[in-house]
């Protein structure tokens, strides 16, 4: 899943350097309960964010097309239940925020931004991706690569257009429970 911090460019220019302040609590918000909800927060990448579910191995099979599929099973619907649940959670964690309610007051983010709130945006997709150490010497990250990864980025930029919080792919969808594709 991506989180994307919503008018960041115009924050930064008026909150200047209380911008990682802002951030920060947004990621405590993030952070706390993807974790809590069995995620793992993988980057934080000024504006954005990319938290992860993994399934162990057992749950996954390669089919005749030679695709990493799920197993069609109660612990993975699950897993992706409490993207979804943790999710659902950060946006209304933020909108309860005491720490970013005052943003909303800040005169300068309201002349930017009339009726300033802070917002984000979220998309959520299942996909293989692939874990691994990417750098040099110098520098190294954990990161996750694929189209899946990319594919989540997309649909959050998706959130946008369509002025949304949250858009799932279908993809997604199809791997809930029956409880919350109901939902």
């Amino acid at each position: 899943g991506f989180c994307f911090i919503r008018n960041f460019t115009e924050i930064n220019e008026v909150l200047q350097e209380k911008t990682i302040l802002f951030v920060n609590t947004i990621a405590d918000i993030v952070h706390s309960s993807v974790d809590k909800f069995n995620g793992v927060c993988n980057k934080n990448i000024g504006d954005c964010f990319l938290l992860v579910w993994k399934f162990r191995k057992k749950l996954t099979y390669t089919n005749k097309e030679g695709e990493l599929c799920l197993v069609d099973c109660t612990e993975v619907h699950q897993i992706v239940d409490l993207a979804l649940i943790a999710f659902l959670k950060i946006i209304i964690q933020i909108k309860k925020s005491h720490k970013l309610g005052k943003y909303k007051k800040n005169r300068l983010l309201n002349s930017r931004i009339p009726n300033y709130r802070v917002k984000l945006g979220f998309g959520l997709h299942v996909g293989y991706s692939i874990e691994g150490a990417i750098g040099s010497m110098y520098k190294i990250d954990a990161s996750y690569l694929s189209p899946n990864v990319e594919k989540a980025g997309d649909i959050q930029e998706c959130t946008k257009n369509y002025r949304q919080s949250l858009i799932l792919s279908q993809q997604f969808v199809d791997q809930l429970g029956e409880e919350a594709r109901k939902q």
